[in-house]
């Protein structure tokens, strides 16, 4: 009981922000929305050690982690005009940035641990906004964009770009990602050639 009191308090704090941020501009740090596509979902709350059990919606924010299992589908929207992310089975993705600078601009970065992932920035950002994605393999900056991002278990790393273009870095060593490209790298090492890809199975063709 007690455990479920401090959730719903969590849960009204954060929402109370977004709200805050809503009337009032982008200010300080801000909370997501989580949904479940497909269950199975779960969310650690950043500085907890339990993984608590969504089943239809739930309000997300810095230093969250959230995980899917085999048949766990979840989308989570930052802005409700086109910066979300879908994760697919099998991921798990954690809130590392996520504040505004008053008006729209803003600073969101994210780090994809395992698993699949679509990235959507359908809104132009401006000059005092960054979206930017860890993995273990490489570091994507974007501006404005449509990717897709896998991690696989022994931290080997895959991006493709599916509309606008992306900054991929890995070992201070960056390539420029244009749409209908992916690249490739593993952890502590450098990136593969940028090749002509709109799937996965058609990189690691190109690349094995």
């Amino acid at each position: 009981m007690i455990r479920r009191l401090c959730l719903l308090c969590l849960i009204l704090v954060l929402l109370l922000q977004s709200a805050a941020a809503s009337s009032q501009g982008l200010s300080g740090e801000l909370a997501a929305t989580l949904e479940v596509l497909s269950s199975n979902v779960e969310v650690r709350r950043v500085d907890t050690v339990n993984w608590i059990s969504v089943k239809v919606e739930a309000i997300v924010g810095v230093g969250d982690l959230i995980r899917t299992d085999d048949t766990g589908k979840a989308r989570i929207t930052f802005f409700a005009d086109g910066v979300d992310v879908e994760l697919q089975p099998n991921t798990e993705y954690r809130i590392d940035q996520f504040e505004g600078h008053g008006d729209d601009s803003f600073s969101l970065s994210a780090t994809v641990l395992l698993g699949q992932s679509l990235q959507r920035i359908e809104r132009l950002l401006d000059a005092n906004s960054n979206y930017d994605i860890d993995t273990p393999g490489m570091e994507l900056t974007v501006r404005g964009t449509q990717f897709r991002v896998r991690v696989e278990p022994d931290g080997r790393t895959a991006a493709l770009v599916l509309d606008g273009t992306a900054a991929a870095t890995a070992e201070q060593e960056t390539a420029e990602v244009p749409m209908g490209y992916g690249v490739r790298s593993a952890a502590n090492e450098p990136l593969s050639d940028v090749v002509l890809a709109s799937s996965f199975e058609q990189l690691d063709a190109a690349l094995d």
